[in-house]
């Protein structure tokens, strides 16, 4: 009888850390992770946005940095110069633009004002681009960041730069729109859209 009592003991033990287990054991569900937008697989470039106008967007990425902190700074940081080079860019061209047109206006070389022209622009910086959206691909330990720079945004920071003569000015408010459609074709490889 102490033998029979054991075995039931034992076989009810056994069943119910069986159903224990059974019941205990539940799956836990993470959500999948989003899907890579678009702009992660674009080049830093002009884009016509139906809504905002021209943009300048500049797309950083870094990878294999263990610091998240540092993943995301390195990656805006990255963002925001791949801008600069767009905005240089942009410079130089409307540089070309003003030395043509001084040389055809003035049957000169129209170089006494460009280089003075081009320190000043190039003393500006690229204030108002905005990091406008983060990426990680976690598979990969990649970070991506998104700056946009509206083109109206450029052309207030040239009009608004007192150091710039007048001449400067307009002249860079009547053919800025001809160097950005140079720099237009030159970022023409990328993908349209922001």
């Amino acid at each position: 009888m102490k033998v029979r009592r054991s075995v039931q003991m034992a076989v009810f033990a056994c069943l119910a850390a069986a159903w224990l287990l059974a019941c205990g054991k539940e799956e836990i569900r993470r959500p999948a992770p989003p899907e890579m937008p678009a702009w992660c697989f674009m080049s830093s470039g002009v884009v016509d946005d139906p809504t905002r106008g021209r943009l300048v967007i500049g797309v950083g990425m870094v990878s294999g940095v263990k610091s998240p902190e540092m993943a995301r700074t390195n990656a805006d940081g990255q963002a925001r110069t791949e801008i600069a080079k767009l905005f240089n860019s942009y410079v130089e061209n409307l540089m070309k633009l003003y030395q043509d047109h001084r040389s055809d206006a003035a049957g000169g070389d129209g170089s006494e004002n460009v280089v003075e022209m081009t320190r000043l622009f190039t003393k500006m910086n690229v204030r108002g681009a905005a990091i406008e959206d983060r990426y990680v691909d976690e598979s990969s330990n990649t970070w991506y960041a998104k700056a946009v720079i509206p083109f109206d945004r450029i052309k207030e920071m040239i009009q608004s730069n007192a150091e710039l003569s007048e001449a400067a000015r307009t002249f860079a408010a009547e053919y800025g729109d001809q160097a950005f459609a140079e720099l237009d074709k030159v970022s023409s490889g990328s993908p349209t859209g922001p």
